[in-house]
């Protein structure tokens, strides 16, 4: 996920702000308001296209995207981040956001939801360049990884799906197992309130380490994921990056050379408004 949709790879698309440059990507997500020192957001691209957590709907790609830290708690935990700045959406709340992309359900009508300028305003204020939204329908295009090893990043693994064929080249001849490494699981709380948004993240703490394989299975014509004893079922190979195994409750993205591990848990909401969230992750690279 590092080329834009019309296959020109843009370096300034994927890359992470680093220490010299200023905080992370991740922390600008997470706490721009608080930092008062993060990059506008940038476009590199608008289009309709599938798989908006299985709809399809408008995607909008780039870097320096922020969380408002805020949920719609009776809506599918909707969160909250940068406002669209045109009439067709009028909207800050997505069905996925990331630092370097968001989508939003829309119906797959090409008429009426292409060909249209969209812009973002973060929850700071800091306004984006505006670009024309393209129907993109035929094809999944590729979205911005960053390439991190930061287990809370949830852009670091965006790319296409592990194939059976790459699976297969992890095994010695005549084995029925492989393995692809092991990850160290680790998790962070916040306090958060339905009403007031969520606050900072607490100390990082590790939760475990579980190798990562794969296995042979359907009588040789599948290739399953593992996860320390656990069977994940057949590995969801795709040439699209939103393909994820449930495994032990976490869902994890194989691809080629990456793998990552995710899991949100949420308290149960207090007459105050107040819960917990809790977020697990990993990263692997191999």
């Amino acid at each position: 996920m590092s080329d834009s949709p019309a296959g020109a790879r843009d370096a300034s698309v994927d890359a992470p702000l680093d220490a010299a440059t200023g905080p992370s990507g991740v922390d600008c997500f997470y706490n721009a308001q608080q930092l008062g020192t993060c990059p506008a957001p940038v476009i590199s691209a608008a289009f309709l296209s599938q798989d908006c957590d299985a709809t399809t709907g408008i995607f909008v790609v780039g870097t320096g995207f922020q969380s408002a830290n805020q949920f719609d708690v009776d809506n599918g935990w909707l969160p909250h981040g940068p406002y669209a700045l045109t009439s067709k959406l009028n909207r800050d709340s997505w069905n996925v956001l990331t630092p370097t992309f968001v989508c939003i359900t829309t119906s797959a009508d090409p008429q009426y939801w292409t060909g249209f300028q969209m812009q973002l305003r973060n929850p700071d204020g800091q306004l984006s360049n505006a670009v024309t939204v393209t129907n993109e329908l035929a094809g999944r295009p590729p979205l911005p990884t960053t390439d991190s090893t930061d287990p809370f990043d949830p852009d670091a693994c965006l790319e296409a799906g592990m194939t059976q064929q790459e699976a297969l080249a992890h095994f010695a001849p005549s084995a029925s197992t492989a393995s692809i490494g092991s990850v160290d699981i680790v998790s962070h709380e916040r306090a958060c309130n339905s009403a007031t948004g969520c606050g900072a993240w607490n100390a990082v703490t590790a939760v475990a380490s579980a190798s990562v394989g794969l296995a042979i299975a359907g009588t040789g014509s599948q290739v399953d994921l593992t996860l320390g004893s656990t069977d994940c079922n057949r590995l969801g190979a795709s040439d699209y990056t939103l393909t994820y195994n449930t495994c032990d409750a976490y869902a994890l993205h194989v691809a080629a050379h990456c793998l990552q591990l995710s899991r949100t848990e949420r308290s149960a909401i207090a007459n105050d408004g107040s819960y917990t969230q809790t977020d697990f992750g990993a990263v692997l690279r191999f």
